[in-house]
């Protein structure tokens, strides 16, 4: 944390002043092997915006300044004055400097994925009227690191004074007392940071040569421009144009160096086991060759938050899973057997079989042998007891094109609720029944928790079946797990949760009010394109932040569980000083804040350009101007 913060001042650091011409547009700045790409075109304009956001009152409101209190107290202390001691600056001196746009770019410039290389970076800053109070403050910082030793160096390209700041690792630490022990005896070589200021621009790099090919475009020479990436101006159009805030990732040259590292790899040490495929292999089989940009943009209005999400994949293009995992454009609200309580609900329109089939041949391309394996897998399925059984037939043949999922609020604090909040999912097929016979089949291949592998009752006339799981790490010592599967209607509905199955299959009784009559959710639709793209999503903030409130006043969830308990991936270990920053203790009761939550919507569909997604969260009927 210290790192990125001190790194943070120091781009925000030596210039000298002077004023000119409007600044350009990031994309007439940057050059045209940008890679990645995070700015707010309008810094003053975002900020006015997004303080107006539902999340950003809530911080503020009085109910809240207990805890935000002793939070901001605790990352003065353990970041903030620390870090002001060490540089001498004041933070606040810097916090207004920032006026039009605010840009972080990661650049190419070379990069070809050679060990001990990185690609190079650029940080703008245009301080608009704030520029002579920029050049006072740089001129007091870089007086103060001149008169403490620190190694600098000056130099001018194109008439614009820059410095670099040559910045040890070991300076960088959080504990400096204590080296590490693998680093013992190496030289380590310190970063550089080069920063100067043109007209009322603030650049920072990480080299002089790429500031310079800033310069050159904002002086209208030929160096090529990200605005004449083709790419770049297909994502502009499609997703970061009414952005006020927004991040673009080049991916077509990144997988191109990454495709190279991992063939290089491969042949430098061939592999000798078959059913471990090479980098290369997955690389080339993935179908991410086919995937040329991702745009994200962030907006807010007095109606509600809107965030645009593209990733540009032409049709022509696709393989792989990219081709598997396309959207089919048919109706995906919520069937009326949703209810309107739930915390999350999503609808898919996949077709099942073509993305089991785009899988098939994933794993035959990677590794013939491991397709092999899966091949004979199958066809042994449920042989042990019918010689005729195909699971093919009876399981992949009946997979259909839809696929739904919901979930409610945790039962209690307890743990294992918490971990596991009641939830299930629900398989779209014409034959419903022989999906689960299937299923139960290859239920087969798993060891057993105990005894039977699969069990079977009957409930309101159908079958459900109950398949007993191995506990594992982190579940609760000696509560076998279970999986729970029933056919209903045009289904196959799953759980771990038998409530929620028995509630599936008995919602032709339910008299309560269902999802998609909730108020305000249709016109929310329509803000992201309707129910017929492809995939529809609903998250009720409201419900699941009066779990939150309850669960962590009552002393539930940890900042461990909150913070670090991933639900895939390494787990985050949080830091001691870390968990005092957030005393749940002095949190309000949730009707004082309730009103800053409400819901949000999600719709997605697939084109010929490639996945386009919209996420859109309504303004809370109780802060709406009356």
């Amino acid at each position: 944390m210290r790192k990125a913060s001190i790194l943070v001042l120091a781009i925000v650091s030596l210039a000298t002043c002077g004023r000119g011409a409007e600044v350009p547009g990031v994309e007439k700045l940057l050059p045209a092997d940008t890679l990645l790409l995070v700015s707010t075109p309008d810094f003053s304009k975002a900020s006015a915006a997004f303080r107006q956001a539902p999340l950003v009152q809530f911080w503020n409101d009085p109910a809240m300044q207990p805890f935000r209190q002793k939070f901001e107290k605790k990352f003065r202390e353990d970041v903030i004055d620390s870090m002001e001691k060490e540089l001498g600056v004041r933070v606040a001196d810097y916090t207004s400097l920032a006026q039009g746009q605010l840009s972080l770019a990661m650049v190419q410039d070379g990069w070809q994925g050679k060990p001990g290389t990185v690609p190079g970076w650029v940080f703008l800053l245009d301080a608009r009227q704030e520029s002579t109070n920029l050049t006072l403050r740089l001129g007091e910082l870089r007086k103060k690191w001149t008169d403490s030793g620190r190694q600098l160096k000056t130099e001018k390209i194109r008439d614009v004074e820059f410095t670099t700041i040559f910045v040890k690792p070991e300076d960088l630490s959080k504990d400096k007392t204590k080296p590490d022990p693998a680093e013992a005896g190496k030289a380590s070589k310190p970063y550089e940071i080069t920063i100067g200021q043109s007209d009322t621009l603030l650049l920072a790099g990480s080299s002089p040569r790429l500031l310079e090919k800033v310069l050159i475009r904002r002086g209208g020479g030929a160096v090529p421009g990200l605005n004449e990436q083709a790419n770049w101006e297909a994502s502009q159009q499609l997703v970061l144009r009414e952005g006020l805030a927004y991040a673009w990732l080049h991916m077509a040259p990144i997988y191109e160096v990454l495709n190279r590292m991992a063939t290089e790899s491969a042949a430098k040490t061939p592999q000798d086991n078959p059913m471990v495929p090479s980098q290369a292999k997955i690389m080339a089989a993935s179908g991410l060759s086919g995937l040329q940009t991702i745009a994200l943009s962030m907006s807010h209005a007095g109606e509600g938050g809107m965030v645009r999400v593209g990733v540009a994949a032409p049709a022509t293009r696709r393989q792989g899973l990219l081709k598997a995992l396309t959207l089919e454009a048919r109706e995906s609200s919520a069937p009326g057997f949703v209810p309107a309580g739930v915390v999350k609900f999503r609808r898919w329109r996949l077709d099942g079989q073509k993305v089991w089939n785009g899988l098939e041949t994933l794993i035959n391309q990677i590794s013939p042998q491991l397709g092999g394996v899966l091949q004979m897998s199958l066809g042994a399925l449920g042989k042990d007891k019918d010689p005729n059984f195909d699971f093919r037939k009876r399981f992949i043949a009946n997979l259909g094109d839809d696929m739904i999922s919901f979930e409610r609020a945790p039962r209690s604090n307890a743990a294992a609720d918490v971990d596991s909040p009641p939830s299930i999912f629900l398989l779209g097929s014409p034959k419903p029944e022989e999906v689960a016979e299937a299923l139960r089949a290859g239920a087969s291949l798993l060891p057993a928790a105990t005894g039977e592998a699969v069990k079977e009752r009957a409930f309101q006339g159908r079958k459900i079946y109950t398949l007993a799981v191995p506990s594992g790490p982190g579940d609760e010592p000696g509560k076998p797990k279970e999986f729970l599967f029933a056919a209903s209607g045009n289904c196959l509905a799953m759980s771990s949760d038998a409530s929620m199955i028995e509630e599936y299959l008995r919602n032709t009784d339910t008299t309560g009010k269902p999802l998609r009559e909730v108020p305000g959710l249709t016109d929310a639709a329509q803000k992201v394109g309707g129910t017929s793209l492809g995939v529809f999503g609903y998250d009720n903030y409201n419900e699941a932040m009066k779990w939150a409130f309850e669960s962590v006043k009552a002393g539930g969830p940890t900042v461990d569980k909150l913070l670090g308990g991933a639900p895939v991936g390494p787990k985050i270990e949080v830091d001691e000083n870390l968990k005092e920053w957030f005393d749940f203790s002095l949190l309000p009761t949730y009707e004082r804040v309730e009103k800053y939550f409400h819901f949000s919507v999600l719709a997605g569909g697939t084109d010929e350009r490639g996945f386009q997604l919209k996420f859109f969260s309504p303004t809370p009927p109780k802060l709406k101007a009356p």
